[in-house]
């Protein structure tokens, strides 16, 4: 019997993949100058919508990782389903802009083959080799106490953020990837897993508000500050409070993923629906040859941050609401090519499933 999706979880995975959009939206429109630029009321309205795409990919991490360690199995059907989906969305991406007038070369459309693997989605090349080396990491987990996991866990998470933003100002070197990242969730989702009992369901909505709002407070008034005494340099640096070794999207996301996990909901098929296809939305419009034409050439984000703070808000939904759509329909279209391809290979790729099983 086929388990069914928490719709609950679902819902967080929309939630995540939105944040992830506007967050998109925020860093590379406007010549991704929006967050360095002078204070405004368009500014302060873009870190309030737009500062959480680190907040939504570590929640995908959550919701991956929390059913992972549930099983120590590794099904090489799973990898190569995942693997070439991402290679066909890449592919697809890629030809839409070579169809709208971009220079793609040939090259790199020979290498979308191996996109999955070269960090070109950071977030997929990491989930894969994690998935593949999960049986060891619960070993790990299993066999240690609660309380060397906790400091261990600590560890990384230390590692992973706190040095890692320190290490620019303090000579430190490059010890942090997001391989080490993606490891240090999958620790942290142990933890949470482990001590689930332990935590309070009822805090996780004000946790959640307040860690929210206090990011967006202080990238509001640093930026307020910085322009009222010109100092450029705090400019650069207000990203950084949301940027991919930041502390602070990994504390919203812990709130955000507990939130969602504690809330009561009955399974809802529309909702499961949307979500399957929230990564290809991602894949989609973070494609490399994609991203940095469809922001102010396609949708003239530089233009609308000009405009009124209305008509800013307006053009910021519409732009999330479509690349969603379009993400969705490029996914059907993609499961459907998929279908007929994999049939080619099914077979050989059985064969060598139940031949990896041995190892694991």
């Amino acid at each position: 019997m086929i388990q069914k999706r928490k719709s609950n979880l679902e819902l967080l995975r929309i939630v995540a993949m939105i944040l992830i959009v506007l967050f998109h939206y925020g860093i590379h429109g406007s010549g991704e100058e929006i967050f360095s630029a002078e204070s405004s009321l368009n500014q302060s309205v873009t870190y309030l919508l737009c500062s959480w795409g680190l907040v939504g990919v570590y929640c995908f991490f959550f919701i991956s990782f929390w059913f992972l360690q549930e099983t120590g199995k590794v099904s090489f059907l799973r990898i190569a389903d995942l693997y070439f989906k991402v290679v066909l969305i890449d592919i697809l991406t890629s030809l839409i802009s070579w169809g709208a007038g971009q220079d793609i070369s040939g090259s790199r459309l020979v290498s979308c083959v191996l996109a999955p693997l070269t960090c070109r989605y950071w977030f997929i090349t990491v989930y894969l080799i994690v998935y593949i080396i999960n049986p060891y990491l619960r070993v790990i987990i299993r066999n240690i106490s609660d309380q060397s996991l906790v400091f261990f866990t600590v560890l990384l998470v230390c590692m992973s953020t706190i040095f890692k933003m320190l290490s620019p100002y303090i000579g430190g070197g490059q010890i942090v990837s997001p391989l080490t990242l993606g490891i240090c969730i999958y620790f942290v989702t142990a933890v949470l897993k482990k001590f689930q009992t332990c935590l309070k369901p009822h805090n996780w909505p004000v946790l959640s508000v307040v860690a929210f709002v206090s990011v967006w407070i202080m990238e509001s008034i640093l930026s307020f500050i910085a322009t009222k005494v010109s100092i450029p340099s705090v400019h650069k640096h207000i990203y950084d409070l949301v940027d991919i070794y930041s502390i602070f999207p990994l504390i919203i996301a812990v709130c955000l993923f507990e939130l969602f996990l504690n809330k009561r909901m009955a399974y809802n098929k529309i909702i499961n629906w949307i979500a399957s296809h929230t990564l290809c939305v991602y894949l989609f419009h973070e494609n490399p040859t994609f991203r940095y034409w469809i922001w102010d050439d396609v949708f003239k984000v530089g233009r609308f941050y000009k405009e009124t703070t209305v008509v800013y808000l307006l053009h910021i939904v519409l732009v999330a609401c479509t690349l969603f759509v379009m993400g969705i329909v490029l996914d059907i279209t993609v499961a459907i090519l998929w279908k007929f391809i994999s049939k080619l290979f099914h077979r050989r790729l059985e064969l060598i499933d139940t031949s990896l099983k041995n190892i694991y």
